[in-house]
């Protein structure tokens, strides 16, 4: 079952070999660099711990010719509690606005905290970060979606980013992930 679509990127939910489902992504790169540095992100994320702050990406693999990206990623917690129902599969996602207890925001704020730690510690920027990105994961906020992960201060624009939840000026550097965390930080407390 397709559960999104985009120009440039497919993300489907699938049954595997053993009956457990999981989360299938596919992603259109513009160019050979987007291609090498898709490879790159996900070898260093495939099989993180969740300790990270970070969704373990499971496998990937390429496509040269056609410039396509897969990944392998753990179904996060449904929103219905329970046995996973194909048809209405949603995944827990933070909802600004609705009732997070303040210790619940300071669990999601260091999580994503720990996530942008690691991933900076590696050389690199989310770019990305917003309540859609995070997801849970056996009741652990954990921060995913790595299409615009970019090396930090690499010249170019970030692939994508979500209006509001980027700097003035933008710019690959941590400095973007933290304006986007402090900002999510703002929405979920108020």
């Amino acid at each position: 079952r397709c559960l999104s679509s985009r120009d440039f990127r497919e993300v489907h939910l699938v049954e595997d070999s053993q009956g457990a489902w999981r989360i299938f992504k596919i992603s259109r790169q513009r160019d050979a660099d987007s291609l090498v540095r898709f490879q790159q992100v996900r070898e260093t994320l495939k099989g993180i711990a969740s300790e990270t702050g970070l969704i373990p990406v499971l496998d990937y693999g390429l496509e040269p010719v056609h410039g396509l990206g897969w990944e392998e990623l753990p179904l996060a917690d449904s929103v219905d509690s329970g046995s996973v129902d194909f048809a209405h599969y949603t995944p827990v996602t933070p909802v600004v606005g609705r009732d997070i207890t303040s210790s619940g925001s300071v669990k999601i704020a260091l999580s994503v905290l720990q996530a942008l730690e690691f991933l900076h510690r590696q050389g690199w920027v989310h770019g990305d970060v917003k309540p859609a990105n995070l997801l849970q994961l056996q009741g652990r906020w954990l921060l995913g979606d790595y299409d615009t992960v970019g090396v930090v201060g690499a010249e170019g624009v970030v692939t994508a980013s979500t209006e509001g939840y980027c700097p003035p000026g933008g710019g690959n550097t941590p400095e973007r992930d933290l304006f986007a965390l402090g900002k999510l930080i703002y929405e979920l407390w108020s």
